[in-house]
């Protein structure tokens, strides 16, 4: 990249002939990074002005690296051993979504033992529509009388011997969580997807959270039992 374009284009994420020449254009690493702005344009503002947890995530999804299909595969095959591949996605629907997030997944060289989605906007009665094979599926209800921004779900390699803990699987306006006991590991485990709808209080929903990880199955390594948590608390502030 010329220097020129590189010095022009540093404080952006937009690419267009304002920043790249064209020899120089299919160079640049497109990144989805809407704080990078804010934490490196300091003419208005000063840098002590900047909130940390904006720098931090700036920092997070500036070092993201992107992964053509086999250099994930090789990647994913490196860091996976018998139980230790879980995957989370805020799969934003179901219906517009899921078909794609299948055939990506048929892409993989390895399955994920345990996949956990967010904001499915189904429950029981239509999981059987979205099934992934070599997967057992547990779908959560959703938010009476919402259609959108609701519903976890967990998919559990059919391998593995799983059933939902009622105890701490429950579903408010504030928080919605889902939680399975897979038990056909050398090591039992509880996993478990967690959501909070936007539209819920924040610190209801944290004191919901707090309830539901004191009831769950404590974590001592080593021991026969262990813990594996997914969840996102989108929104928090």
């Amino acid at each position: 990249m010329h220097h020129k374009c590189y010095t022009k284009s540093i404080n952006n994420d937009t690419l267009s002939d304002d920043f790249y020449c064209p020899k120089c254009v299919h160079l640049a690493v497109i990144r989805y990074n809407p704080f990078r702005l804010a934490c490196t344009n300091f003419s208005d503002i000063e840098s002590s002005e900047v909130d940390d947890t904006i720098i931090k995530v700036d920092q997070i999804l500036n070092n993201c690296v992107s992964y053509n299909v086999k250099e994930f595969n090789k990647a994913l095959d490196n860091q996976m051993n018998e139980f230790s591949s879980l995957l989370f996605q805020n799969i934003d629907g179901n219906k517009s979504n899921f078909d794609t997030f299948a055939i990506e997944s048929h892409r993989l060289t390895k399955k994920f033992s345990i996949i956990a989605l967010a904001e499915t906007n189904e429950g029981p009665e239509s999981s059987s529509l979205y099934q992934l094979t070599g997967y057992n599926s547990f779908y959560q209800n959703t938010i009476p009388d919402k259609k959108k921004g609701t519903g976890v779900a967990l998919y559990v390699c059919d391998t593995l011997s799983a059933r939902v803990n009622g105890n701490v699987s429950h579903i408010t306006e504030h928080l919605e969580t889902l939680f399975v006991a897979v038990s056909s590991t050398t090591s039992p485990v509880t996993v478990g997807v967690m959501y909070r709808p936007p539209s819920g209080n924040v610190n209801v929903a944290l004191s919901e959270l707090s309830d539901i990880l004191d009831s769950l199955p404590k974590c001592s390594y080593p021991s026969s039992k262990s813990l594996i948590e997914t969840w996102t608390l989108a929104e928090l502030t």
